[in-house]
C-alpha cells in the first residue's frame, strides 16, 4: 500500500544543519562561476570578502594620511575633521532612490542625519586623537580606531539611507536592515584589524590577530548563510520584495491582506491558543505581459522564504511533467529524481512535493497555447481536475500562488473564475473561521527604467 501524506511530513519546515552550511561554503568558495550559476549564498560570501579588503585598504589609507599630515607638519586633529567631512558627505543626493524625494522631510532629514554621523564621527575622532597624544599609545592604535571610527560611520549613514525609504503598505524590516548593516560593519574592521597586524613587528602577535579574525569571521557567518541557503533552495527567478511596490501603486486595504498573508505561519505549523493548524490558503495572480506577475509572485515567496518558510517555485509546463510521472494518487516518494528538478549541483533546489509555499508560473501562456478564449477557463478546470490529480493531496496541504498570465484570462471576472475553481480543487469545502483565498489584479504595465526595482501596480485584491 502506498503511502498516505501526513503531517508533519509533507510539507515541511526548511531543515538547514551546520553540517549543511559548511558544504554550502566549501562549494561555494572552490566553484567557478564559469562553471557553475552564482548562488545567493556565494554572493553573499563574495560581499563579506569584500567588506573585509575594503577594512584592509581603509586601514592602510587612514595611516598613510596620518603619517602624510605628520609629515607635512599639519595638527594631527585635521585627519578627524575630513573624516567627519567626508562621511557627512556620503551618498549626498541618494535619497532620491526607492521613491523618496530630496526636498520632502524623509530626503530632508536623511541628509542632516548625514551630517550628524559625519560631526559624531567627526568628534570621536578628536577624542581619540587627544587620548593617543595624553596616553601616549602607540603608533599601531591611532589608525586602528580611527578606521573603525571610518567603517562604522559609513555603514551608519548607509543604514539610515535605506531606511529613510519609508513604506506606509510595506514597512521596511528595519531589523534586518539594521542587522546587515551591523554585519558589514564588522566584517570591515576585521579588515581593519588584519591590515593593522601586517604592521606588527612580533610574528606571534600578527599569527595570534589572524587567527582569532579567522574564528570571528566564521561564527558570525552562518546564521547568514541559512537565510540565503532557505531563499536560493526556493529556485526563485529573481530576489524582489513587496516593499519595492510603491504606497501609490497599492492602496492600504489591500496591502494590508497581503501583509497579513505573508506574515501568517505556513502549513503544517501551528497559531493561536489552543494551537491549530494553518489552514493551506490559495492566491491567484493577474494581470497583462510586463505587469510585473512573475515579480509579485516572487516578493510574496521571497517574503515567506526570508522568515525561514520551506518555498518553491515551479512553472505549470514543469508541474504537469512531475505529476504525470507519478504513479495514480501515490502521495508520495518523490525522492526520484525524474519526479523532482533538483536544480544545479551548487544549490539543490528544495523538492516541490514537501514546500509550505508553492508558486506555479505560467499558467495562462500554457492554457492559450491549447485552448480557444471560449474555452480557457474549461482548460484549465481539466488541467486540475486530470492532469494534476495525482498530486491533489499536496496542492491542498500547502500554499499555493497561481501566476496567470493570458490577457484573455486577466480580466476581473475571469479571474474570479479562476480562483474559484483553484479554491474548489486545492481547499475543498470552506471551513468556519478560515481565511480566504486571494485575487491580486495586477493593472498597469511596468514604465521602463534604467535601474532599480520593476514597477508593479495592484489594482486590486479580491478575497474570494
Amino acid at each position: 500500500m502506498s503511502p498516505t501524506l501526513t503531517e508533519p511530513e509533507r510539507p515541511s519546515k526548511p531543515d538547514v544543519k551546520l553540517c549543511d552550511v559548511v558544504t554550502q561554503f566549501w562549494t561555494d568558495v572552490r566553484g567557478k562561476e564559469v562553471e557553475d550559476p552564482g548562488s545567493y549564498s556565494y554572493t553573499w560570501v563574495a560581499i563579506q570578502f569584500g567588506h573585509v579588503a575594503v577594512g584592509f585598504l581603509v586601514y592602510f589609507m587612514v595611516t598613510l594620511v596620518v603619517y602624510l599630515l605628520r609629515a607635512l607638519g599639519m595638527p594631527g586633529w585635521w585627519f578627524p575633521v575630513i573624516l567627519g567631512v567626508l562621511i557627512a558627505l556620503a551618498f549626498r543626493g541618494k535619497e532620491v532612490q526607492g521613491g523618496t524625494h530630496p526636498n520632502s522631510w524623509i530626503g530632508i532629514a536623511s541628509r542632516f542625519s548625514n551630517v550628524a554621523v559625519g560631526i559624531l564621527v567627526c568628534l570621536l575622532a578628536i577624542l581619540v586623537f587627544y587620548m593617543s597624544q595624553i596616553f601616549r599609545w602607540s603608533d599601531w592604535w591611532l589608525p586602528v580606531i580611527l578606521g573603525v571610527l571610518g567603517v562604522s560611520g559609513w555603514e551608519l549613514t548607509q543604514f539610515i539611507r535605506d531606511g529613510s525609504k519609508i513604506s506606509k503598505n510595506f514597512p521596511l524590516d528595519r531589523k534586518l536592515l539594521a542587522a546587515n548593516a551591523l554585519i558589514a560593519a564588522l566584517y570591515m574592521i576585521l579588515g581593519v584589524v588584519v591590515g593593522s597586524a601586517i604592521t606588527l613587528q612580533d610574528p606571534w602577535a600578527r599569527a595570534g590577530i589572524f587567527v582569532v579574525v579567522l574564528v570571528l569571521a566564521v561564527a558570525m557567518a552562518p546564521s547568514w548563510l541559512i537565510q540565503k541557503i532557505i531563499w536560493q533552495k526556493a529556485a526563485l527567478p529573481f530576489l524582489y520584495r513587496l516593499a519595492d511596490v510603491n504606497d501609490q501603486d497599492i492602496n492600504n486595504l489591500d496591502a494590508k491582506l497581503l501583509t497579513e498573508f505573508v506574515n501568517e505561519a505556513a502549513p503544517p505549523e501551528l497559531k493561536g491558543r489552543p494551537p491549530e493548524k494553518v489552514t493551506p490558503r490559495q492566491i491567484v495572480i493577474g494581470g497583462p505581459i510586463g505587469s510585473g506577475r512573475s515579480e509579485m509572485a516572487a516578493a510574496i515567496g521571497t517574503e515567506f522564504a526570508f522568515k525561514g518558510r520551506k518555498v518553491r517555485y515551479v512553472t505549470l509546463t514543469a508541474l504537469l511533467e512531475f505529476a504525470q510521472r507519478m504513479p495514480a494518487k501515490m502521495q508520495f516518494t518523490t525522492s526520484s529524481e525524474d519526479r523532482n528538478d533538483a536544480g544545479p549541483d551548487n544549490i539543490r533546489y528544495w523538492s516541490w512535493a514537501d514546500a509550505q509555499v508553492l508558486i506555479i508560473d505560467d499558467v495562462g501562456p500554457l492554457i492559450s497555447a491549447i485552448s480557444s478564449s471560449q474555452s480557457r477557463l474549461n482548460e484549465f478546470k481539466r488541467i486540475l481536475q486530470q492532469d494534476l490529480a495525482n498530486i491533489e493531496d499536496v496542492l491542498k496541504a500547502c500554499h499555493t500562488i497561481w501566476v496567470v498570465g493570458s490577457d484573455n484570462c486577466t480580466e476581473t471576472p475571469k479571474l474570479i473564475d479562476v480562483a474559484k475553481a483553484v479554491t474548489q480543487h486545492c481547499g475543498g469545502a470552506p471551513t468556519p473561521g478560515a481565511k480566504k483565498a486571494l485575487v491580486i489584479q495586477l493593472t498597469q504595465r511596468r514604465a521602463p527604467t534604467k535601474m532599480g526595482p520593476a514597477h508593479v501596480q495592484v489594482g486590486k485584491v479580491y478575497p474570494i
